[in-house]
């Protein structure tokens, strides 16, 4: 959930006098959001499935980098959020991130195709990890612990700055 759609139904301030913590809050909702997308892909994969003559490939580990790379993509989230809190224009800059983080993550031009200082850098963003790291389980050449390991530092490290992000603007701004 956003704190624009907050702000706009006149709901935030009923989230922010809440005994619970505002950031715990929205992360909450936005587990459930994801749940109920997730439970919904899984009904359509289930119905193409069956409906299609299609093989779908499927690899256990990729669940496993889905749920690491979630804390990441949560840090940025509440970093984001902040900033929203405290300019009422980020919102208007969320596509230009989003579209910035996907064409630097490897699905636009292959990662391997970037010049290595290019690679050195974006191998610290959560996106470009797990893109990566569920390539090389695709692959076949995913050795799983140091891979793993790598992406949950990763994303520990991103939901840190982001948490901290969001309190330091959220006391400035309450």
């Amino acid at each position: 959930m956003s704190i624009s759609f907050e702000k706009q139904v006149g709901t935030i301030e009923q989230l922010i006098i809440k005994p619970y913590p505002f950031w715990l809050i929205l992360t909450v909702k936005t587990y459930v959001v994801l749940l109920v997308t997730a439970l919904k892909s899984l009904l359509l994969l289930a119905l193409i499935r069956i409906t299609l003559p299609v093989s779908l490939a499927f690899n256990i580990n990729l669940v496993w980098i889905l749920l690491v790379s979630v804390i990441g993509f949560t840090g940025i989230g509440l970093a984001l959020s902040g900033l929203t809190m405290k300019f009422a224009k980020t919102a208007s800059f969320e596509s230009i991130i989003s579209y910035g983080l996907l064409f630097f993550s490897g699905a636009i031009i292959p990662f391997d195709k970037m010049p290595v200082t290019v690679q050195r850098i974006l191998d610290v963003i959560p996106f470009t990890a797990g893109i990566n790291a569920s390539q090389q389980s695709f692959n076949g050449s995913f050795h799983m612990l140091p891979v793993f390991l790598w992406l949950v530092v990763i994303n520990l490290v991103c939901f840190m700055i982001g948490y901290w992000i969001f309190n330091a603007i959220f006391r400035n701004v309450k």
